[in-house]
């Protein structure tokens, strides 16, 4: 087996050499190729990936943002031999532990197509095989279920075969949660999936993360997403309600209140906050009560109620703006 680790890089010339150094040196256990796509990068990150051309494979994008220097990765390999293939993505500023894939080498589990596997930061996931339909559920969740990720990009191992064979892509026209719409795309194909408790990725939640920053298009791919979760999940509507709460939830961080961001921004955060609110719409209290930690719940009330001012007030007192 072959494990391709795809690793989207821009801007990263402080991180890109550990990132890479981490995943070339699982060679001495497990066949592992190296494939990172420089997204038109103005640093040295080109220059610092390039020093290590003969173990890598480089690629260069045009500025198209993540979900295209992804797709890019995943376009080369797929059009090479796929069989006995395997890829991961790597984000440029964290790294792969020095025995991420020693377990899933044993080839114990070839007969899944996604291997699901831990990282350091957050609970150790269950091992245990899981259906997609339960999987959609967490990935929909995000992390807010503390035992399994299936919403990032990062920490699994899929069959490059199954990638293929479903023509599984990044959605490049999201700014927002185009990962998470990825993982379910995955499910809706009904992947054999495993869970295993083995930590192989250590992730680094910095300042420039998603989370962190104000996303002008977020509310337009939150109700994107909704309709595709919709669309892929008929008759479930555990599932449309969950991505209803969670996506208002993840809103409130990256559109009407952003914890990097200037005053400007901050003066229409009412307004933006009376949108997300229209997005949630009727939401049943008791739903949200047994689905959510106590300081969503409450962002979930604020918003029923229309409580703007109590809000502000809340994200002050947690130091977000």
């Amino acid at each position: 087996m072959r494990i391709n680790v795809i690793i989207p890089a821009y801007n990263s010339e402080s991180t890109i050499e550990k990132a890479i150094k981490s995943a070339i040196e699982l060679n001495k256990y497990v066949d592992t190729r190296v494939v990172v796509i420089d997204d038109g990068s103005t640093d040295k990150t080109y220059i610092i990936a390039e020093s290590y051309k003969k173990q890598i494979v480089l690629l260069r994008n045009k500025g198209k943002g993540v979900s295209s220097a992804r797709n890019e990765g995943l376009e080369f390999l797929i059009n090479e031999k796929t069989e006995d293939e395997w890829i991961t993505f790597l984000d440029a500023d964290d790294v792969l532990v020095e025995d991420a894939f020693k377990e899933i080498s044993t080839r114990k589990y070839n007969s899944f197509e996604y291997i699901n596997f831990c990282f350091k930061e957050g609970t150790p996931f269950i091992s245990e095989t899981i259906s997609s339909e339960r999987a959609s559920y967490y990935a929909i969740k995000s992390l807010k279920n503390k035992n399994y990720n299936f919403n990032s990009p990062w920490g699994r191992v899929l069959k490059l075969d199954f990638i293929k064979k479903y023509n599984l892509k990044f959605d490049e026209n999201l700014s927002y949660k185009e990962d998470m719409l990825f993982n379910i795309q995955c499910f809706k194909y009904m992947p054999r999936i495993i869970t295993l408790q083995n930590i192989g990725y250590e992730h680094v939640n910095s300042e420039s993360s998603v989370i962190n920053n104000f996303i002008p298009s977020a509310l337009s791919d939150e109700k994107y997403i909704y309709a595709q979760v919709k669309k892929m999940f008929m008759n479930k509507n555990k599932l449309e309600e969950m991505e209803r709460l969670v996506g208002t939830i993840g809103l409130t961080f990256v559109y009407v209140f952003p914890k990097n961001t200037n005053s400007k921004i901050l003066l229409n955060g009412k307004k933006r906050f009376y949108e997300v609110r229209k997005f949630l719409g009727h939401v049943e209290v008791n739903k949200a009560f047994k689905e959510l930690n106590k300081i969503d719940f409450t962002i979930i009330i604020l918003y029923k109620f229309g409580l703007y001012r109590f809000m502000k007030l809340l994200f002050k007192m947690k130091g977000r703006i």
